[in-house]
């Protein structure tokens, strides 16, 4: 009977050497096509809300563009460094030099697309992008945005105006036209003033205690000025005072969240009373 013996592949040299054999391992890897698809509409999504963000955060106009592209910078350097990072073995210099050019060459289009397209104006902080932004007007004096309208000489003023206490969110608006507040809120590029309310002065009002005097609510009077400024230079054109006056008795029970049940109180202007001072700085009544 012939005796029967397994087949077995020479060793190759490689395995004689000490190494052991050879396993060629591939890594799945996206097309470049695809990759850059994808982050081009990454970047579609997240610029516009990039930019939001910083509206909400009232970040000074002129600190958006360096933040908008070192972020855009900052993102496709990740995608470059991924992509050659996965190659599991050295390519020739051609095929390693290709994927950083396209992608240099499509960050150079985005790039040339966000400042020459129409949305270069929201990037480069030269409009608003919306309400919002002009919160960073009273966060940063002297801040402003050169391509928005001009204050006319003439006619309606539109008009935002934003309050400490409200945070970021315009408090009134006005067109300037006949009907005041029921009247078409303004659209952003068309805002040529800015009213920035801040306390100056606050001043006891009364103290009420409960509990055999362990809380307490303490209120306070409070005096603001209203300066007004140009969102095309960030001028400032006037400045008015409002007192505020709760004039309210002592409640009859106290809800404390603060240290030792005391609340402390500080009146301020009511939003109808906003809104009358901007229908007239719209309309140019105030003085």
């Amino acid at each position: 009977m012939r005796e029967r013996r397994p087949n077995r592949t020479p060793p190759s040299p490689a395995a004689e050497a000490g190494p052991g054999g050879v396993r060629h391992v591939h890594h799945a890897r996206r097309s470049w096509p695809v990759l850059l698809t994808g982050k081009l509409v990454f970047d579609a999504v997240t610029v516009p809300l990039l930019v939001r963000s910083l509206a909400h955060l009232t970040v000074t106009p002129g600190a958006r563009p360096f933040i908008v592209f070192g972020w855009l910078l900052a993102t496709w350097a990740a995608l470059v460094h991924r992509a050659l990072a996965r190659r599991p073995l050295p390519s020739p210099p051609t095929r390693r030099l290709l994927p950083g050019t396209v992608a240099a060459a499509v960050a150079a289009i985005e790039l040339w697309a966000l400042t020459l397209s129409p949305f270069s104006d929201v990037v480069l902080a030269h409009r608003a992008y919306d309400m919002r932004d002009f919160a960073s007007l009273c966060a940063h004096p002297g801040a402003s945005f050169p391509e928005l309208a001009a204050r006319t000489s003439t006619g309606g003023h539109p008009t935002a105006l934003f309050a400490e206490e409200h945070g970021s969110d315009p408090v009134a608006t006005s067109t300037g036209a006949a009907g005041g507040a029921a009247a078409t809120a303004p659209d952003p590029d068309d805002i040529q003033l800015v009213a920035c309310s801040r306390r100056v002065r606050r001043q006891l009002d009364m103290v009420c205690t409960y509990d055999g005097g362990d809380s307490k609510l303490t209120t306070y009077r409070a005096r603001y000025r209203i300066d007004v400024y140009e969102t095309r230079t960030g001028r400032r054109t006037a400045s008015h005072t409002m007192d505020a006056d709760d004039n309210d008795p002592c409640p009859y029970w106290l809800a404390a969240g603060g240290e030792r049940g005391s609340e402390e109180v500080v009146a301020a202007p009511a939003d109808g009373e906003y809104q009358g001072l901007v229908d007239a700085i719209a309309a140019g009544r105030a003085s």
